[in-house]
């Protein structure tokens, strides 16, 4: 729903929590809030939407595997899986130093590719039944943040060769229903019987780092015909 006052965000609170608030218009994750579980963490997630944009979205949170198709013309192009961040424990750094030292070890490859230290990050792990100064035995895997955002530490996979008939259908009427020659369609699959929700269009892809230059090749080809 779209937020209009707080009341009626309550409402859907009430009835669908846990829930996702996010900027109507955003990328990145910028702004976005999930597993949103009662009013104070409402109260906290709506402004933290609303420094970005007022146009703020409240959804259901729904639980699956994170993929994005991308269409150029309404013609399937490629596909990314997205998973999101994890830091494994070594009996010896608190939580906080190993994310440290994961960001150090990525900056070095892509510097927009950083797990933030804050509160979204803290509320994942204090869901876990931890905190920053925790010290997670040797081997242990730790998910430090909901979204799957490359810009907030998650990972990107290429998975075009391996989607299903089903979903590439859904997500082309999405295409053509936006009517935008660049989109991504957004989607939380279901591992188990493969059903689906659509969670988000995003007319700015993303393009890098992933297989970009597929999805730019043919962006260009579609802006300029004569030159291919």
């Amino acid at each position: 729903m779209v937020y209009t006052t707080f009341k009626k965000a309550v409402e859907f609170l009430s009835q669908k929590r846990p829930i996702v608030v996010k900027p109507r218009a955003q990328w990145g994750a910028r702004g976005v809030s999930t597993h949103i579980s009662n009013e104070k963490e409402l109260h906290y997630a709506l402004g933290r939407a609303g420094r970005f944009e007022k146009g703020i979205v409240l959804e259901e949170c729904v639980n699956g595997i994170d993929r994005r198709l991308i269409f150029v013309d309404h013609c399937f192009t490629a596909a990314i899986q997205r998973t999101p961040p994890f830091v494994t424990g070594n009996g010896i750094d608190t939580i906080r130093g190993l994310i440290i030292s994961r960001n150090k070890e990525k900056r070095e490859i892509d510097p927009a590719n950083i797990i933030p230290l804050d509160r979204e990050t803290l509320r994942c792990i204090t869901g876990q039944k931890l905190d920053f100064d925790s010290v997670p035995e040797a081997g242990q895997k730790l998910q430090a943040r909901w979204t799957t955002n490359f810009h907030t530490g998650g990972t990107v996979a290429i998975i075009t060769d391996s989607v299903g008939p089903g979903l590439k259908d859904a997500a082309e009427k999405i295409s053509r229903l936006a009517g935008l020659p660049l989109l991504g369609v957004d989607f939380l699959v279901d591992e188990t019987d493969q059903s689906f929700k659509v969670v988000e269009l995003a007319p700015d892809v993303a393009i890098s780092p992933r297989g970009g230059n597929i999805v730019a090749k043919r962006y260009i080809d579609y802006l300029f015909p004569e030159t291919t």
